[in-house]
């Protein structure tokens, strides 16, 4: 009898200290927004390579999503930005709200968007060179 209970004490035990550890295992949110934000990027490089023609990724804070549009027009150039300009196939949408309680904090200034040429050159959305800015793939 005394075996059945020090059992049932031991597993009580071991399933508490498993309870606590795998709370502690999971991923946090932004660390999962951070990955498939930049996995999202790398896609939209292959996507403007893929249809030879720009896509854009662009924030926009009224919906706290990142949206991937495809600008399907041959006389493209930055006088139109492809950004923020109709008609656009959208191919992607990524909310935060998809991540639980992640809370974004953008600076306006910073925050139009990126484009990536048919030769897989990112710019701004205003058609600024983007090598001050952090290289996508590393």
């Amino acid at each position: 009898m005394t075996f059945f209970v020090e059992l049932l004490i031991t597993l009580g035990v071991i399933s508490i200290l498993l309870g606590i550890g795998f709370v502690n295992l999971r991923t946090p949110a932004s660390s999962l927004f951070a990955q498939d934000l930049k996995a999202q990027l790398m896609q939209a490089r292959q996507e403007a390579v893929k249809r030879n023609g720009p896509v854009a990724v662009v924030w926009q804070e009224s919906f706290e999503e990142v949206t991937t549009r495809f600008t399907d027009t041959r006389d493209w150039a930055f006088s139109s930005s492809p950004c923020f300009d109709s008609p656009a196939t959208v191919l992607r949408t990524r909310s935060a709200s998809e991540y639980g309680s992640l809370a974004i904090e953008v600076d306006p200034s910073d925050v139009a968007g990126t484009v990536f040429l048919p030769n897989g050159q990112r710019r701004g959305c205003d058609g600024a060179d983007c090598k001050h800015r952090a290289d996508i793939g590393r």
